[in-house]
């Protein structure tokens, strides 16, 4: 494409502010050469929306609000970024302290002998620049200026501003400077994936898990997906919940939005369908045999299905999930008559209540931190497993 086609489709973007529009920019730059993949995939996971409509699924979850990946900036880019974003607040933290701005014009004057080329090391050695004071700075070109700025340089009058917002225009600043061109806070998204694991315990069948597990993961319209199932290698012997998920490893501590699911034949002692890990809300076990379903209409699909759905909404309420007696025809009826799960895999939902609880705001350390892409993908599992019961012979 011509540089006055890839000029058009930049201006189309900028004035539609849509990603679609933003993906077709990208891909011409692809195709013409003037973009790497690697820089397309940074840009995705600095939260620039259009490179994430264009990777879809093989886009790469955004960075924490408050963290970013170091970004293979040039010096000349560290230090336009940093002249909008930490000399102000630092010369108002310390007024009359030159040093900063002596080190954006080394920085500055570095670029232009060198040729900008990124991964350069910085020369600290200034007057009365103490070693703390160095490494502070050094750390602030070179890798995380939002954390700098949010705790050592931002005055105690400038600290009421939103971090999530700040990191989000940080982010566009660093993503404009990749790919060169103006972009703004409202350009950036978000994109947590919400994962579950399925593990299939040497006496569960592989097939059906695999299944169950395939048609799950494709249940999204939306691309990329906002939630991944999976099945894992492992093929360990039950002995317990507990047990079970401590065996597997570091690779398998739960978390964030993710969650660790044992699939077993065997019945549970005290006739539970499923059960959680004591100290780990996230990881659980489902009881999958015909004895363990003791006689259920339900398939072994339709019972699966619902369970990898189910454990996962408890695990995000933690000890706040309720347990309904009698059944209200939701998710979390505690169908104490085991039969009574045939019904509630019918009714396929959550009830009213449960679904405010789940859509309740609470800080990271309170139950539940549920994106609404991620309980929109989980209860459309709980609809998928009752179309398969009703489909069912």
């Amino acid at each position: 494409m011509s540089d006055q086609g890839l000029r058009d489709l930049a201006r189309a973007w900028r004035a539609s502010g849509a990603d679609a529009d933003g993906a077709a920019w990208l891909a011409a730059r692809l195709r013409a050469g003037t973009l790497a993949g690697s820089t397309l995939e940074t840009a995705a996971q600095l939260g620039l929306g259009a490179a994430i409509a264009l990777l879809g699924d093989d886009a790469p979850d955004t960075a924490w609000p408050l963290q970013l990946p170091p970004p293979p900036l040039t010096h000349d880019g560290i230090g336009r970024l940093w002249a909008r974003h930490f000399l102000p607040a630092w010369e108002a933290a310390h007024p009359g302290d030159p040093r900063a701005r002596t080190l954006l014009d080394r920085l500055r004057r570095r670029g232009d002998r060198s040729g900008s080329e990124p991964g350069a090391p910085l020369d600290l050695d200034l007057p009365d620049l103490s070693t703390e004071d160095a490494y502070t700075l050094r750390y602030c070109f070179e890798h995380d200026p939002v954390i700098l700025r949010l705790e050592w340089a931002v005055p105690e009058r400038a600290r009421s501003l939103d971090p999530v917002h700040l990191a989000r225009q940080l982010r566009a600043d660093y993503t404009a400077e990749l790919l060169r061109t103006p972009l703004d806070a409202e350009a950036m998204r978000e994109l947590l994936r919400a994962r579950i694991e399925l593990v299939a315990c040497d006496d569960a069948p592989l097939e059906v898990v695999q299944r169950v597990a395939t048609w799950l993961h494709d249940l999204s319209p939306a691309r990329p997906r906002p939630l991944h199932v999976a099945v894992g290698a492992e093929r360990p012997a039950f002995t317990g919940v507990d047990q079970g998920v401590g065996k597997l490893g570091e690779k398998y501590v739960v978390r964030g939005p993710r969650f660790v699911q044992l699939v077993t034949l065997r019945r549970d002692p005290q006739g539970w369908f499923a059960r959680h890990a004591p100290d780990a809300p996230r990881a659980s076990v489902v009881h999958l045999g015909e004895q363990a379903r003791v006689g259920l209409e339900a398939s072994p699909e339709a019972f699966l299905a619902h369970f990898v759905a189910r454990q996962a909404l408890d695990g995000l309420l933690g000890t706040a999930a309720p347990l309904h007696e009698p059944s209200r025809g939701c998710a979390f009826d505690l169908c104490r008559d085991e039969k009574g799960l045939d019904g509630r895999i019918l009714a396929g939902a959550v009830c009213r209540e449960c679904h405010a609880l789940l859509r309740a705001d609470r800080d990271d350390k309170g139950w539940p931190e549920v994106r609404p892409e991620h309980l929109d993908a989980l209860l459309r599992i709980l609809a998928a497993a009752r179309e398969r019961m009703l489909a069912a012979p």
